[in-house]
C-alpha cells in the first residue's frame, strides 16, 4: 500500500489545515478558543462497516482524553467504540446524523461532525498535533498492522490515497476485532464528575 498525499483535499471542507487528528481515528476542529467540534474519520468509518446507529453521549457529560465517547454500530452487530481525543464537557450532540447515517459518508470532515466539546486544553491540543490527513498520520502502523492480520489481501484495502468504502464488512470476525484492537485504543467507561482535563 503506497504512502501518498491527499489527492482531494477538498474532502477535509474549506480549511483542511483547521483539522487535527488523534491516533484514536478522530478529529478535532477548533471553533473558538476552547470550543471545538470533534468527529470520525474515514478509516473509522471503512472499518466500521454499513452502519445501523451510533451511541452518541448525552450532552453536558464531561469527558477526560481516553475515555468512551461513542460507538460505531454496524449492522453486522459490531461495535466499534471511539475514544475522546479532548477532555471537557459535551456541549451538542449532533443527533441530526442518526436520521441520515450517509452524511457521514459523505462529509465526516464536515456535517458528519458527532459532538462539540468545550475543552479548556484545547489550544495545548492544537499545538501538540499537526494538521495531517488522517490516513497519513500513522498510515505506517496501519498498514503494517494490516498486512499481519490480512496478508496479501491487506492490499485491496487502500485504493490510491482512499480507503476501501466499508471494507469492515468484508472480514471476519477474528479479523475485524485483532485490528481493532490493534488499531483503536483500549477507553476508560467510567464517566468523570470532576475536573475533565486532568
Amino acid at each position: 500500500m503506497p504512502f501518498t498525499t491527499p489527492s482531494s483535499p477538498k474532502r477535509f471542507g474549506d480549511n483542511p489545515a483547521r483539522l487535527r487528528f488523534h491516533s484514536g481515528h478522530t478529529w478535532v476542529r477548533a471553533i473558538g478558543r476552547e470550543m471545538a467540534f470533534v468527529g470520525t474519520t474515514e478509516f473509522a468509518l471503512a472499518f466500521a462497516g454499513a452502519l445501523e446507529t451510533i451511541l452518541l453521549p448525552r450532552e453536558q457529560l464531561l469527558v477526560r482524553p481516553g475515555t468512551l465517547l461513542w460507538s460505531l454500530v454496524s449492522r453486522e452487530g459490531r461495535r466499534l467504540g471511539q475514544v475522546s481525543p479532548l477532555g471537557g464537557r459535551v456541549l451538542v450532540v449532533n443527533t441530526g446524523v442518526l436520521k441520515d447515517l450517509d452524511r457521514l459518508q459523505r462529509s465526516p470532515y464536515g456535517s458528519g461532525w458527532l459532538v462539540c466539546i468545550q475543552s479548556p486544553t484545547l489550544p495545548q491540543f492544537c499545538q501538540n498535533l499537526p494538521p495531517l490527513e488522517p490516513d497519513l498520520l500513522g498510515l505506517e502502523r496501519m498498514t503494517r498492522a494490516m498486512t499481519q492480520v490480512l496478508g496479501p489481501a491487506a492490499d485491496s484495502i487502500r485504493v490510491q490515497d482512499r480507503w476501501k468504502a466499508r471494507f469492515g464488512d468484508d472480514l471476519a470476525d477474528d479479523q475485524w476485532e485483532s485490528l481493532r484492537s490493534k488499531l483503536f485504543p483500549e477507553f476508560r467507561t467510567a464517566e468523570s464528575r470532576s475536573d475533565p482535563t486532568t
